[in-house]
């Protein structure tokens, strides 16, 4: 009997739940586009920080190519604004926030220094959010690049509002 190989399943544990079906759905039967990851790659590799905006027509797999670049680079920051109730900035914030932590902060161990920015993010007021994300951003980025994915920001926006 001759049968085709079972797909390498992807791992997504490395994401938030709520995002991780998303993540699965998107990169299953995923093939192509390796010119978008080389370009993704170059852009890394020559720029210190900066934005890189993949732009198409819907349903033409820009989705599915960010999901693909997350699920193989698991340290990546990734958020859907497209998922039910995620469309907030506080959400967005908290869980990128926690991700940065989680990845970077927290690699070697939950320290006390790594425990109170945890206990900082719970106890955030909802303006002091931004202010967060940049201090963690400054630790981090002193020795590292840190790639942060945002899909779905086409088909809602972050709103400040509940």
């Amino acid at each position: 009997m001759n049968s085709s190989p079972l797909p390498t399943p992807i791992s997504t544990a490395a994401y938030p739940i709520e995002f991780q079906q998303l993540l699965r759905e998107k990169t299953e039967n995923f093939a192509g586009r390796k010119f978008v990851f080389s370009a993704i790659s170059d852009f890394l590799d020559s720029h210190s920080r900066g934005y890189f905006t993949i732009v198409g027509t819907p349903g033409c797999g820009k989705s599915s190519i960010l999901a693909q670049y997350v699920t193989a680079h698991p340290r990546s920051i990734y958020y859907n604004a497209a998922v039910e109730g995620k469309n907030r900035a506080e959400d967005f914030l908290a869980s990128v926030c926690t991700q940065l932590i989680d990845k970077y902060l927290a690699a070697n161990g939950e320290t006390s220094e790594i425990l109170n920015l945890k206990s900082q993010l719970q106890n955030l007021e909802s303006d002091d959010g931004s202010w967060f994300l940049s201090l963690l951003l400054q630790q981090i980025t002193i020795v590292r690049t840190v790639f942060i994915g945002l899909n779905g920001l086409g088909s809602k926006t972050l709103s400040h509002c509940g």
